[in-house]
């Protein structure tokens, strides 16, 4: 409305102005020109107010928007960075988790290595032992045990004071004539004699056992 007030008033004053010019050489009367040439100014300037207070409106309500921009924008960036830092959080918490679990199969293969496995045989029947006897009902009847330990290589420590023989059979007892024994089927090491106190080296192989020699007790087994 002001644009169109101040238009309208530039563009009287001007025709006014050529009028009271043209009015002048004809040496006429421009009283009523000079009068409405004042309107037309009075207008031009009313319309100027006009559109200078309209701007600064528009200024004003422009404003606003500008600060819920900026803040929406500012929300924007602050999400942004709550989600990277809840990211790396993340990240580093699955990283400590690995190396928790690495640190911890670790210690797992340590205690594995060093806790080998190891047992005691003697006159006892215990975990591995299995008890038979032979020619029984006779006056050479006599109980064996019959160890099924785990395959494998193993050091043998005597802690007794009496020597003990360690001999592997791969089977039986079966009658070999009229007396009963246990079988090597040629696969089985030579028996092991180990003397009080001393250590030695002993195999077994699968599907194999172990028979002491009597009065053997205390006999520690370490596997390799």
């Amino acid at each position: 409305m002001g644009v169109l007030f101040g238009s309208v008033g530039m563009f009287g004053v001007l025709v006014c102005f050529v009028l009271i010019i043209v009015e002048g050489i004809k040496r006429k009367p421009v009283k009523k020109i000079a009068l409405s040439l004042l309107a037309f100014f009075v207008m031009f300037i009313v319309g100027s107010v006009i559109a200078s207070n309209e701007k600064k409106e528009d200024t004003a309500n422009q404003t606003p928007s500008t600060t819920v921009d900026l803040t929406e924008t500012q929300t924007e960036m602050n999400t942004e960075e709550s989600i990277e830092a809840t990211e790396e959080v993340k990240t580093e918490a699955v990283q400590e988790d690995k190396t928790s679990s690495d640190e911890a199969g670790d210690n797992e293969d340590s205690l594995s290595s060093d806790n080998k496995l190891s047992f005691i045989l003697g006159e006892e029947i215990g975990e591995y032992g299995k008890e038979v006897t032979l020619n029984a009902g006779t006056e050479f009847e006599e109980n064996e045990i019959m160890f099924y330990i785990p395959v494998g290589s193993y050091t043998v420590t005597n802690n007794s004071s009496a020597a003990a023989q360690l001999t592997v059979y791969s089977g039986g007892p079966e009658k070999d004539g009229e007396w009963e024994t246990f079988v090597d089927d040629g696969t089985c090491p030579k028996p092991v004699v180990i003397m009080g106190g001393e250590t030695g080296d002993f195999e077994i192989g699968e599907g194999q056992f172990l028979v002491l020699s009597d009065g053997s007790e205390n006999i520690l087994f370490e596997m390799k």
